[in-house]
């Protein structure tokens, strides 16, 4: 049986998460849609999963306006969630996913750099 991978929502330095803000825009079709795709990769079936470059990947829910959920994976348990958008906002989104990205890694060296 696989381990079952553990999702978690970025949230910076301010207390922001750009997935949960997003996330809690939609309706609650839409919402409980996502929910479903997150379960999905969640038991690790990444078939509408593809790579958008700097260590992220985006999975595609071919749902109304083509919503897509930006993460990075940490390791092979964990994802970790950085955004959202439907296909119209995509290249903005995944601009600001890779920017999180960047920010949460400096957070974990700077850590790291305090032990």
């Amino acid at each position: 049986m696989t381990t079952p991978i553990q999702i978690l929502e970025y949230v910076d330095q301010h207390g922001n998460c750009a997935f949960r803000d997003w996330f809690n825009y939609l309706d609650s079709v839409s919402a409980a849609r996502v929910a479903m795709y997150l379960e999905r990769v969640a038991q690790g079936n990444f078939s509408n999963v593809a790579p958008i470059g700097a260590g992220l990947s985006e999975i595609k829910i071919n749902v109304g306006p083509g919503y897509r959920v930006y993460f990075a994976k940490k390791g092979s348990t964990i994802l970790i969630l950085l955004g959202g958008s439907n296909k119209k906002d995509q290249s903005q989104a995944i601009e600001k996913a890779k920017q999180l990205w960047e920010e949460y890694k400096a957070l974990v060296k700077q850590e790291k750099n305090k032990l």
